[in-house]
Order: C-alpha cells, then sequence, then structure tokens
C-alpha cells in the first residue's frame, strides 16, 4: 500500500449529527465507522475511529484511520493541524494502551458487519476479528524481520572452526573434579573404593568426606566422598576456548559443563557451548568485542547477537557467567600474529589455574600493554590487579617503576612477595611517613586480614615492626580462645588484637603512660592492660563531665528554677543524677551528660513539690527551647503537667530566650 494514495483516503468527510444520542454518551471513548475501498487496485477495509468528546464539540475528523489488507496494514493518527503520523501498531495497541479500559461502539451495525466479512476470522466480530488479524500479519513480519537477522547471524557463524577434539577429556580431566567413592565400615583404616578418574576399583586409607587426598593408582587429586552422598553430588563448570577466525579476529568460546553422579559408575555429563565473543582489531589500534549467546528459542538458529540477559545485575548465573578455565593446547600459535602474541596470558593462566576472565585481559593488555612485564617479573598479583581492577597505579607510566609509583630498590622487594595491591598500597604509605618498607612486616600485612591500614601504622611510632609484629602474634595466641560472658570469641582475627593494640596505645597516650618503657609499651597481658586503661580514661571523663556540669549549675538554676500548682523545675548538680534519673524512669537521658557538660542542651526535672526527690517528668532544653518531655517509659506527661509546662514556657523559657537574643 502507497501512503500517498492512503492520504486521499484518510478523512472520508463523514459527519454527526449533533443530536445523536452516542455523542452525550459518557461511558463511550471511542465511535468506530468502516468501509471497503480500492485503493490502488487493491481491496482495502478502512476502518474510522473518532473521538467521541471531540465529535461532540464538532470536530468530525477521525483519530485513527485503519488500512487493512489480507497481507497488510498501516494506521494514520490524525494530529492538531491536519497532518498525519503514520503508525504500524495494531488498532488493539493504539486504543486500549493503559490501565484505565475505553469502551468503543460501531455507529451502525453495518459498520461491524463490515469489518467482520472483511476479516473473515472464525468465531470472531468486529474489533476481534480485526485485532485477530492484524495479530497474524504481526506474527509472519516478525518471523520475516528474525529470519533476515538471522541470517547475518549465520554468515558469521559459517567461519567457526570445530571445537578442539579432545575439549571433553579436557573438561573431565582438568575442570571437572575427580573424586574417590568409599565404602565407609566402622573401626576400619581401609576401605574400597572407586576412583572416577582411573575408573579402577582402589583401596585407601583414613578417607574422610570432603577431604582431599591422592588416588593411590593413578595418582591424580581427588575428594573423598562416602557412597551414601552420591545421589545429591552435581557438579558445574565454565572453560573457554580461543580461536583463530579471520585475518584481524579472534573467537572466545564459553562452553558449560553440568555433571550429575546417579551412582558411583554412572555420572550423565552434558557439555553445551553457552556463548561466543568475536574480537576484532583494526589498523588504528582500536579493539571491538562482537558478542553472542546461545539460547532456547529461534527459527533457523539458536544463537542471538548481545550480551545474555539477565535479572540482576549484581549477582550473575551460571548461564550467565564467562569466568572460566582456559584450553591451552595450542593457543601459542592462536594468538601468533596477534596484538596479543606476547601478552603471556599463557603464564598469567598458568600461575595458579583459576578460573579467570579471558575477555578482561585481551582487552586490558591491549590499552596497557605493559601487564607482559608485570607476569615476566613474577607480579602476578598486581597484573590480576591491573588487569581487573588497576586503581592507583599510573597507568601511563614508561615502566613498572612509574607505573607501580614505588623506588628502584622496591621491585625486588615485591617480586620475592609476589606483592597484591593491599601490600603496595602499605609500600607507598610507608615511603610517604618516611618509614623503610621491610619484607617481613609487609608479608605479615598480607598474610593477615588487617581491613584498617592505620591500625598497622600507629603503633609504628612507638617500636619497630619485628617487635610489633612478634608482640600481636604471641597475645594472639594468648588471646584466641578467651570468650565473653555471652561465650563469644572477643579475638576472632589477629586483626582484633591489633585493633585492641591500637586503642591501648591511644588512650595510654592520653593518660601520660611512658610509652618508652617496655613494660608499659607491651604489657603481658593485652586484655588485661587494656580494659584498665579504658576505665582510667572513662574515669577521667567522667570527672572532667562532673566539674562541667558542676560549675554551670548555678547559672542554670537561676534561669530555670519555677515552681507553681504543685509542680517545680529542679536543675540536676552532677552527671550521676542525669544517670539515676534515666535509671528510675526508664529512658536514655544518661546518654546526655556529655552535650550537658558541653553546653549543647540543658537536662531539666519535673518534679511534685509535695514529693521533690522522686523522679517524675524528665526535660530537655535546646537552643532556649523545650524539645523533648519524657515520663516514665517514654510515656507522655500528665494533663496536668502538661499544663504546668506550657504555663513555665511562657513565663521563664520565652523571656530567657528573648534576652538571650537581645
Amino acid at each position: 500500500m502507497r501512503k500517498k494514495e492512503l492520504r486521499k483516503h484518510a478523512d472520508p468527510g463523514l459527519r454527526f449529527s449533533p443530536g445523536h444520542g452516542l455523542l452525550h454518551t459518557e461511558v463511550l471513548n471511542y465511535i468506530i465507522r468502516a468501509a471497503v475501498k480500492n485503493i490502488g487496485g487493491q481491496r482495502v477495509l478502512t476502518v474510522y475511529v473518532y473521538d467521541r468528546q471531540s465529535a461532540a464539540q464538532g470536530n468530525n475528523a477521525p483519530r485513527y484511520t485503519v488500512f487493512q489488507s489480507r497481507q497488510e496494514y498501516i494506521t494514520a493518527e490524525h494530529m492538531e493541524g491536519g497532518a498525519l503520523r503514520w503508525r504500524s501498531a495494531c488498532l488493539y495497541n493504539l486504543l486500549f494502551s493503559g490501565y484505565q479500559r475505553k469502551e468503543y461502539t460501531f455507529y451502525t451495525q453495518k459498520d461491524r458487519d463490515c469489518v467482520t466479512r472483511f476479516c473473515a476470522v472464525k468465531s470472531r466480530l468486529g474489533l476481534e476479528a480485526l485485532d485477530k488479524l492484524q495479530s497474524k500479519i504481526m506474527e509472519v513480519r516478525l518471523r520475516e524481520r528474525t529470519i533476515t537477522r538471522e541470517r547475518k547471524i549465520l554468515e558469521t557463524m559459517e567461519h567457526v572452526p570445530t571445537a578442539p577434539r579432545d575439549l571433553k577429556g579436557w573438561i573431565h580431566r582438568e575442570i571437572l573434579p575427580a573424586y574417590v567413592f568409599y565404602k565407609y565400615r566402622k573401626g576400619k583404616k581401609r576401605f574400597d573404593g572407586w576412583c572416577t578418574a582411573c575408573r579402577h576399583d582402589v583401596q585407601v586409607a583414613d578417607a574422610r568426606h570432603n577431604a582431599e587426598g591422592r588416588c593411590p593408582r593413578c595418582g591424580r587429586t581427588v575428594i573423598f566422598k562416602p557412597f551414601s552422598r552420591i545421589s545429591c553430588l552435581y557438579d558445574r563448570a565454565t572453560g573457554q576456548v580461543i580461536q583463530h577466525t579471520g585475518e584481524k579476529e579472534l573467537l572466545v568460546r564459553i562452553f558449560k559443563a553440568d555433571k550429575h553422579y546417579r551412582s558411583y559408575r554412572d555420572a550423565e555429563a552434558i557439555i553445551w557451548e553457552n556463548a561466543r565473543f568475536f574480537v576484532r582489531w583494526d589498523d588504528d589500534g582500536e579493539v571491538s568485542i562482537d558478542p553472542y549467546y546461545y539460547s532456547y528459542s529461534g527459527i533457523t538458529t539458536r544463537w542471538h547477537r548481545g550480551e545474555r540477559p539477565f535479572m540482576n545485575p549484581y549477582a550473575r548465573s551460571f548461564e550467565q557467567d564467562t569466568c572460566g578455565n582456559i584450553y591451552l593446547r595450542g593457543l601459542d600459535s592462536v594468538l601468533a600474529g596477534t596484538p596479543w602474541q606476547y601478552s603471556q596470558l599463557q603464564a598469567f593462566y598458568k600461575h595458579d589455574r583459576e578460573p579467570m576472565e579471558v575477555l578482561s585481559y585481551l582487552r586490558q593488555y591491549f590499552l596497557h600493554p605493559f601487564i607482559e612485564y608485570f607476569v615476566k617479573l613474577g607480579l602476578h598479583n598486581l597484573a590480576k590487579y591491573a588487569v581487573y581492577g588497576g586503581y592507583g597505579m599510573n597507568m601511563e607510566g614508561k615502566n613498572p617503576r612509574e607505573i607501580l609509583g614505588v623506588e628502584p630498590e622496591d621491585i625486588p622487594l615485591l617480586q620475592s612477595l609476589d606483592a597484591n595491591s593491599r601490600q603496595l598500597r602499605l609500600l607507598h604509605t610507608l615511603r610517604k611517613q618516611g618509614l623503610r618498607p621491610e619484607e617481613p612486616l609487609l608479608r605479615w600485612y598480607g598474610e593477615h586480614e588487617i581491613s584498617n591500614m592505620d591500625n598497622l601504622l600507629s603503633p609504628l611510632r612507638y617500636t619497630t615492626s619485628f617487635k610489633l609484629t612478634r608482640y600481636i602474634d604471641g597475645q594472639f595466641e594468648r588471646l584466641r580462645s578467651f570468650k565473653t560472658e555471652n561465650g563469644r570469641r572477643r579475638y576472632e582475627k589477629l586483626s582484633n588484637v591489633l585493633s585492641e593494640y591500637c586503642d591501648y596505645l591511644r588512650i595510654g597516650k592520653t593518660l601520660g603512660y611512658d610509652l618508652k618503657n617496655t613494660f608499659v609499651l607491651f604489657p603481658s597481658d593485652l586484655r588485661i592492660a587494656h580494659d584498665t586503661a579504658a576505665r582510667l580514661d572513662q574515669a577521667k571523663k567522667d570527672a572532667v563531665i562532673e566539674q562541667a556540669i558542676s560549675v554551670a549549675y548555678p547559672a542554670l538554676e537561676k534561669m530555670y528554677s519555677y515552681s507553681h500548682g504543685g509542680f517545680s523545675i529542679v536543675v540536676p548538680k552532677s552527671a550521676k543524677e542525669i544517670v539515676a534519673e534515666g535509671h528510675a524512669l526508664r529512658h536514655c537521658v544518661g546518654s546526655y551528660t556529655t552535650s550537658v557538660a558541653k553546653q549543647k542542651c540543658a537536662i531539666l526535672f519535673l518534679r511534685r513539690t509535695d514529693d521533690i526527690n522522686a523522679p517524675f517528668v524528665t526535660l530537655r532544653v535546646q537552643d532556649g527551647r523545650l524539645e523533648e518531655n519524657r515520663g516514665l517509659c517514654n510515656g507522655e506527661p500528665a494533663p496536668a503537667a502538661k499544663a504546668f509546662l506550657k504555663r513555665w514556657e511562657r513565663e521563664v523559657l520565652q523571656p530567657a530566650l528573648a534576652r538571650g537574643a537581645a
């Protein structure tokens, strides 16, 4: 259908009688008229959809005009000013999009019959028949578009070579774990078993569930499992194969393996290709990655272009995960002549043979070739950090020293440690503070989960790294079994001991301890020394608070004291009185003692005059205003007490606030 011809029939010029009942039926949204016309030598059903409210106001132009043939359809939307906007959506989608239901009716029965006869859909009448016909046409359109899109995918996949012959064996040998299933017998030290790696009967000694060991026959590392655990054993793994598919193109193929043990001799293994990534480069130094994923739907192919859809962006599913082991056979010849010929990818992976993302390595190496030198220098952890993060490195540096921001003598130190990013940051910090980075300290720091670097740097102001690490190690061995009153371990990690030692030094400095004295600097029992210092420090703070509150008492009493109608305002003389008030009324006023001492707020007591010492209501005044009043268990004061407080605010607080402002 040609739009030029269709425009001539977009508005038939039909008119509605102003008094027609349909125009004034408020439950209706649309009025529909229809006719079959010969347009361009083709029978076309034209459906005119009028907006009822516009038609009632005298606007006789249709809202939509649908041109429907047996093989195609298109809709003209009438815009303001007489312009037409062509829409390819079904009429149902145009009329009934949204949550609110919209009602329609045909102008006459003849209009409805015209649509029904033309569409000729069994058991469907009117717009339902039209919608069914348009849905079938839309399905044909979608199928044609899908086939066209899939034809391009098939052209891309024509150059994909076959998978390696020993792929399945490689997955079983090097990716999926091997087991020795054994028959446990109480009181026996040797058990009859079956090795899944060499598939032979073996005898194993001292086997324990989930313990690692070696098969006595083939020597492969295995996991011991009793026969009773076989039925619930599943294994999953991901493998990656890199192949050359063109002059300037590599292909990274993701294979998935799923293995279920039905019995110790019978395991069902499924291996399938999950994704393909075409890595292309050009002479301008640009790299592009064209992703495809294998789906369970398609017409001519199951491959779809793009990243695999996911539900949760923060947690990858097994199907979506592209991190896996690498097939190494022939990898050097595959990378020869590519920008990754000297990338050291194989050496990087062989270092620990842990699953990795090949695409990240290829992308980062292309941008930052220095990763090759990190691998050659044995800085595998820093190479890994550069591939998957690299924050804090000078990526534009010309040599490893500039990239890492270290001195020349630091490189051998980092090599001996195979330093990670945390150790590198510690080295930087030590250099900035004028301290010498020593290998034992950096190694000790890397072995333990010390999240706060300041806990390590603060003690180094008083002692050497050797004495510090030796002392913390000894205290951890001594205190690791200590439990609190509720049965929890107080020192679960070595970092807990280090943190408490830093706290001890901080408190000791506040209390004036002689930290040059070895006996003081390294107490024999850190827990007792820390708790004692903490109690002394708290007592010192309490004394300061008591002094501040007692000094402020006369002025506060003069400012806020008041009595009337059986109630009185009492100003506390000490922090102990405030804490006792909170205990008696079961609320948290005791936490305000420091704020009272710093004059950030004032705590006052509302008491009955005839029982002046009994806690009743607690008040908090801040910036000259009554902010809180709480009774027992944070309850509201009685009505009589509220009336007294309003009078007190009017006669005491407001004048005091006015004097302060003046």
